[in-house]
């Protein structure tokens, strides 16, 4: 993704080279023809600029493909965390819906024993809740839930507050960032946006993704890593072999 691979990091493109020539498939996006561009098996001449448009677009397919890696965005991100959306719109923390609270306890539900439980962030152990429990689901009580399975989705009422989670709000602000939409504001082919999504979800979890820094250039510049990263971690490629 705006990477000259092939003169940038000629050695990063000799691997690339050596998957293409075994069946592996490469997309360029970038606004130049240029020589990876050449040797890619679709180039997609994005407009400058609107790189996040595109990136939105893949994250709405890829949540609504079978593909999508549920279980990795359950576990390994803050998709099950909910949101103060109509306070500080940060995410919520113990400290903020009960008086004595924890800032280092984070409120999720818990879809297998159907209760308010919390993940454990206070890795050094500063407010005495680390140990053995850091990064562990704990319960009101502080017990560690070992089969916790923290719900994706589902608003919840806390103290006659209604809150949501991570995963609702990202499925929420994607929803209008349709293929169509992102063809009309990246002037692209929507036929060649479909062949790239279906070539990155048909590889998944085994996409490898590179980006290079002028996507940066611009005003998205803080949001669209983040997007990136929120992106591959929803098609699974993160910390997995391919």
């Amino acid at each position: 993704w705006c990477r000259q691979e092939r003169s940038r990091g000629y050695y990063d493109w000799l691997t690339v080279k050596r998957a293409q020539e075994r069946g592996a498939k490469v997309i360029c996006v970038d606004p130049r023809f240029t020589c990876t561009a050449s040797k890619a098996d679709l180039w997609l001449p994005i407009r400058p600029g609107s790189d996040m448009a595109l990136v939105l677009a893949f994250i709405n397919e890829i949540i609504h493909s079978d593909k999508c890696a549920e279980d990795f965005a359950r576990f390994y991100t803050n998709a099950p965390f909910f949101i103060d959306e109509e306070g500080t719109g940060y995410q919520l923390r113990q400290s903020m819906i009960e008086e004595g609270g924890s800032d280092e306890l984070y409120p999720a539900w818990d879809e297998a024993h159907d209760q308010l439980i919390f993940w454990s962030g206070d890795w050094q152990n500063k407010q005495e809740l680390g140990g053995p429990k850091a990064f562990q689901w704990l319960d009101a009580e502080g017990n560690i839930v070992a089969d916790a399975k923290p719900a994706l989705t589902g608003s919840r009422e806390i103290n006659g507050k209604t809150y949501r989670t991570s995963w609702d709000i990202l499925v929420e602000h994607v929803k209008p960032w349709t293929i169509e939409r992102a063809a009309e504001f990246c002037e692209l082919p929507e036929d060649k946006i479909r062949e790239a999504l279906h070539i990155y979800i048909d590889a998944i979890p085994h996409a490898c993704f590179c980006r290079g820094q002028k996507v940066e250039f611009s005003l998205n510049t803080l949001r669209i890593l983040p997007a990136f990263t929120i992106m591959k971690a929803l098609a699974g490629n993160l910390d997995t072999m391919g």
